[in-house]
C-alpha cells in the first residue's frame, strides 16, 4: 500500500461516467484527493497542458505524486492496489477479483453501449442516426446486452456483482 499523505490529483468530467466511476471509489473510501474539473464538450482536454497529462487527451486520468495513469479501469485497479480500499470494492482473492476484473472487461464495450443508446434518446449521437432497420438493430443489440447482464452477471448469487447490487435494492 502507498503510504502517501500527498493527495491523488484526478482529471474528470462529471459527465463521464468513467470519471464518475474513479470519483466514487476515491469518495467512498476516503482517500485523499483533488478534483480537476473539465468539460469534455467545452474541449477542455485537448488543450497542450492537459495532453502533457494524458497524452491520449480523454479523461479520466489521475497524477499520483508523479505517477500519472489513464484509462478509468486501470486507474480504479491501480487505486485498489495501493491504497486502504475496502474488501468489498476489489477482493484480496483472486478468484473473486478475477470475476470483478471478467465483468470490468466486459462491462466497457457492453454496459456503457446502453448509456450510450439512452443518451442518444435525449441527445442525438451521429451513429444512431441510420435507417429505422439501424435502429431496430441497435435496439436488438442492447436488449441482447441487458440479458446477459441480467443472466450472467447479476444470475450468479455468488458473483460480487450480484451480491452487491442485492444490497443496492
Amino acid at each position: 500500500m502507498n503510504s502517501s499523505e500527498a493527495p491523488i490529483t484526478v482529471y474528470l468530467d462529471y459527465m463521464s461516467q468513467p470519471s464518475r466511476a474513479v470519483l466514487a471509489l476515491l469518495k467512498f473510501n476516503n482517500i485523499p484527493h483533488r478534483v480537476v474539473a473539465m468539460r469534455v464538450q467545452k474541449g477542455e482536454h485537448l488543450t497542450p497542458e492537459y495532453q502533457k497529462v494524458n497524452p491520449l487527451q480523454k479523461v479520466p486520468a489521475i497524477d499520483d505524486s508523479g505517477f500519472v495513469l489513464a484509462e478509468s479501469h486501470a486507474i480504479l485497479r491501480y487505486l485498489c492496489n495501493t491504497r486502504p480500499v475496502k474488501e468489498n470494492w476489489y477482493p484480496n482473492d483472486a478468484k473473486k477479483r478475477a470475476m470483478i476484473d471478467r465483468y470490468l472487461e466486459w462491462h466497457h464495450l457492453n454496459t456503457r453501449r446502453c448509456g450510450f443508446y439512452l443518451a442518444s434518446l435525449f441527445f442525438p449521437v451521429p451513429s444512431l442516426k441510420g435507417s429505422q432497420s439501424d435502429k431496430i438493430e441497435e435496439r436488438e443489440k442492447i436488449e441482447k446486452i441487458l440479458k446477459d447482464f441480467e443472466n450472467i452477471f447479476l444470475g450468479d448469487k455468488n458473483s460480487s456483482l450480484a451480491m452487491r447490487s442485492r444490497l443496492l435494492i
